[in-house]
């Protein structure tokens, strides 16, 4: 799967705790160790708190996201604004 200019809100609890925004994603599952998501023209992401109050953001040229142990790396002009 792939697509372009994606935007996610992840919520817990009812609460919008990360806003991410990629320019294209793709998705791989089939023949890989493990599924995982690829930000591969930059992400930007967005911290809020449970009042909704942006705490910090991030910025990278490149994310990946590891599904099932969910782990993220980032590279590539990394910033990170608390």
């Amino acid at each position: 799967m792939e697509a372009k200019d994606v935007f996610v809100d992840y919520r817990d609890s009812g609460f919008v705790v990360l806003k991410m925004r990629a320019t294209h994603l793709k998705q791989f599952e089939n023949n890989v160790a493990e599924p995982y998501y690829e930000a591969d023209h930059g992400v930007k992401i967005w911290f809020y708190d449970k009042l909704g109050k942006e705490v910090s953001r991030l910025s990278a040229e490149y994310g990946i996201y590891y599904v099932n142990s969910q782990r993220v790396e980032v590279k590539y002009k990394v910033i990170v604004e608390n």
